[in-house]
């Protein structure tokens, strides 16, 4: 029965999506790395996590000290840096709850920020967004938890696309519209942690960005919704 319920997508009707694993880090040493990917304009990231938003500075997803999604210094909150500089944070975030995080940045810099598709504003930044890793940096600030279902995309999705993927805390499939969420042609890269083993996490966007596994991240049967 593992999956039925995710099955059981908008309205009750078989979609043929399952969503049976998320991938668990332990804080030492884990992560896993694909190639670098830089957005200089508009983008949109999504991240599915449950774990620790109490330990300072850790990294959910890294590319250098100026390109990061970390837990801040105030237990609770994630935040977004670009270019150095702090352009988004999300607050009140339960630890060891599943929750849905977004960030979109507009053609004009400014950011907006979603838990759980409600939506708050950020700083306006501009500057390049790398990303290369997930669950820390490949040399410190590992993360202490869960991540699931990590997608990107090189444009501003609209609050109606991201209440789409939220989907009341059930993940969708993010490879061809539905709905509100019309963005499939904009996905430049989607993590399903589906393997259950193995040392790789497959790119579901169609753009081979496969990740490799580093440390002893381990697979999960614990997916969203909690």
């Amino acid at each position: 029965m593992l999956g039925l319920g995710n099955n059981l997508a908008r309205g009750g009707v078989l979609s043929g999506f399952e969503n049976t694993y998320s991938l668990d880090f332990d804080g030492i040493g884990d992560y896993i790395r694909f190639t670098e990917q830089t957005y200089s304009g508009a983008f949109t990231i999504s991240l599915w996590v449950k774990g620790d938003f109490t330990t300072n500075y850790k990294e959910l997803t890294g590319s250098s000290n100026s390109s990061v999604i970390r837990t801040s210094d105030v237990a609770g909150r994630a935040q977004i840096r670009v270019a150095g500089s702090t352009a988004g944070t999300i607050l009140g975030i339960s630890d060891d709850t599943w929750t849905h995080l977004v960030w979109v940045r507009n053609s004009s810099n400014v950011f907006t920020v979603y838990k759980n598709a409600s939506s708050s504003g950020g700083s306006t930044v501009a500057g390049d967004f790398k990303i290369r890793d997930l669950g820390g940096d490949g040399d410190v600030d590992y993360w202490t938890g869960q991540l699931d279902e990590v997608a990107i995309w090189d444009a501003e999705l609209d609050a109606d696309a991201i209440t789409a993927i939220y989907n009341s805390g059930t993940p969708i499939a993010l490879d061809a519209d539905d709905g509100n969420y019309d963005n499939s042609g904009d996905l430049q890269g989607w993590w399903r942690m589906e393997e259950g083993s193995g040392s790789t996490v497959a790119d579901s966007s169609g753009n081979d960005l496969t990740a490799t596994l580093n440390g002893d991240p381990t697979f999960s049967a614990d997916v969203p919704p909690n």
